[in-house]
């Protein structure tokens, strides 16, 4: 009997990934992400490159089986507060449910008070539904 070794890093296929090999939409948005995020870091004092989080929170909702949507939302989470990306190009690029989604979770800095503005998120992340709060939940599992 032959065995074969491999890798396990060769073995080891994120569910981002395989789902990026079968959504264009998520390819897309895992390679954007990917390119908006390059050469930055999180601002938590460990060098960690950024684009770790919007994979990591991804992960969380491909793993539980979340749609494609959903994961490109996850992957795209953070571009609107951190990148120059707006609202109407992140639309016409993943269409209105991922925009929609994305800029739900976006804070809003026109609210200068922190509290204020965090209290306000929550509230609108309360009445957005269900998918929404399900790429919230995995971006609040994904930062412990």
């Amino acid at each position: 009997m032959v065995r074969f070794a491999l890798p396990l890093a060769a073995m080891s296929v994120s569910r981002v990934e395989a789902a990026a090999e079968r959504s264009e939409l998520v390819r897309r948005a895992l390679d954007t992400a990917r390119e908006l995020h390059a050469g930055t870091v999180r601002d938590l004092g460990d060098d960690v490159p950024f684009i770790e989080h919007p994979l990591a929170v991804a992960e969380l909702l491909a793993e539980h089986g979340d749609d494609e949507e959903l994961i490109a939302a996850g992957l795209l989470h953070d571009t609107l507060e951190y990148t120059d990306l707006g609202l109407d190009a992140l639309r016409r690029a993943f269409g209105m449910k991922v925009a929609m989604i994305v800029s739900t979770l976006s804070e809003d800095f026109d609210i200068e008070d922190y509290a204020e503005r965090k209290l306000e998120l929550r509230e609108r992340i309360a009445a957005a539904g269900i998918e929404t709060q399900r790429v919230f939940a995995a971006d609040k599992i994904a930062n412990v």
